[in-house]
């Protein structure tokens, strides 16, 4: 429960009362480490070091745990002693263990040890082809990763939804709108491919990039679960395209939808704006981005000083920012300080909308004014 929730001192400190002798709570204990994305790559050596030094006996969950980890920070050397030691141990023709060596040796840019690997297992799964596929297409190898759905597509295994997520960015790679369109028709004739947002995205942003618009306009038109990313992806393809009006026009239409633009889709749009040279909608997605991104991370990140002062530098304020900086005091527990931006924006030019008649009354209430 402590890993899963990224608190690995409560759980170090919970390990630490618990019998050494089962494999069990240092297994979790590695997971977590790996787990939590903060580069832990000492820790889980430190830990696995450890284990081998008490004698405990460790299996296969512990070695893949290890494994992934030496993967994440491209430890090569580390990696190619614990192969050795699973080949002396006898462990090294597990599946698991196999496919995260093939992870492992493509994420250190060793191809040739990964592509060995993969040649001695004798039944492969759509999982181990996965892990081929991504490990090629990671070290932007564009021909390995075609030539190889056509030799697991020979080898009768079915293409899924993972596996056409990797290939379709491969192939707006290398300009084959063709092969594009025959993997269309494969998504379109399994049916249930064809609902899943990865895959649609994917295919609008393969049509976009080889130009296509009118294919990439009936994917996302035709898809009844498009959400942010598959917009994100479209606006982005109109840029890449010079259809620079739409692109700026499908902020409006995604948020009429009812989908808010992410980082990703603000990071898409602003180069937008400056081509267009539209001040005015620039400053208004500028605004947005304050509101819904910088003022209130700051705030709940608990730095609320920087939101603060982010605010005091604004040159130029308007009405959602002004709120944004009220419910930054709001949430903080400032409710006065709160009240002092309210009279002071009822000072400036601009006037509280809705949502700040709305911060206005539930401050008022908390303070029973």
């Amino acid at each position: 429960m402590y890993t899963a929730c990224g608190s690995l001192e409560d759980a170090q400190k919970l390990f630490d009362g618990l019998p050494c002798e089962s494999v069990y709570p240092w297994n979790a204990l590695l997971r977590g480490t790996v787990v939590s994305g903060k580069r832990r790559y000492i820790d889980v050596l430190k830990t696995y070091t450890e284990m081998r030094a008490l004698g405990v006996e460790l299996n296969v969950y512990s070695f893949s745990n290890v494994i992934k980890s030496f993967a994440g920070a491209t430890a090569f050397l580390q990696g190619l002693k614990t192969h050795g030691l699973l080949i002396k141990n006898g462990l090294v023709d597990n599946y698991i263990l196999r496919t995260s060596f093939i992870d492992k040796y493509f994420k250190c840019g060793k191809v040739m040890l990964a592509c060995r690997v993969f040649e001695e297992i004798p039944e492969r799964d759509i999982v181990v082809w996965g892990a081929m596929l991504a490990g090629f297409a990671h070290n932007r190898l564009q021909r390995e990763v075609l030539e190889y759905v056509r030799w697991m597509v020979e080898e009768g295994v079915k293409l899924s939804s993972v596996v056409m997520t990797i290939v379709i960015p491969v192939i707006w790679e290398v300009c084959l709108r063709r092969l594009g369109q025959e993997f269309h028709a494969y998504v379109v004739k399994t049916k249930s491919y064809s609902k899943l947002v990865p895959v649609q995205s994917a295919l609008i942003d393969m049509y976009c990039k080889c130009g296509g618009m009118i294919s990439a306009r009936q994917v996302f038109y035709g898809s009844k679960e498009r959400n942010v990313v598959c917009w994100t992806a479209l606006m982005a393809g109109y840029a890449v395209n010079g259809k620079l009006k739409q692109a700026l026009r499908s902020t409006i239409w995604m948020q009429q939808e009812g989908f808010r633009p992410d980082v990703v889709t603000l990071a898409t749009v602003l180069p937008v704006c400056a081509q267009l040279r539209a001040l005015e909608q620039g400053k208004q997605i500028h605004a947005y981005a304050l509101k819904h991104w910088f003022l209130p991370m700051y705030s709940k990140c608990g730095v609320f000083e920087y939101s603060r002062r982010l605010f005091d530098n604004m040159e130029q304020r308007n009405v959602i920012s002004w709120t944004a900086m009220i419910d930054s005091y709001i949430e903080n527990g400032y409710l006065c300080e709160a009240l002092g931006v309210i009279r002071s924006m009822q000072l400036s030019k601009h006037r509280p909308d809705s949502v700040g008649i709305r911060r206005m009354l539930s401050v008022c209430g908390e303070l029973n004014l």
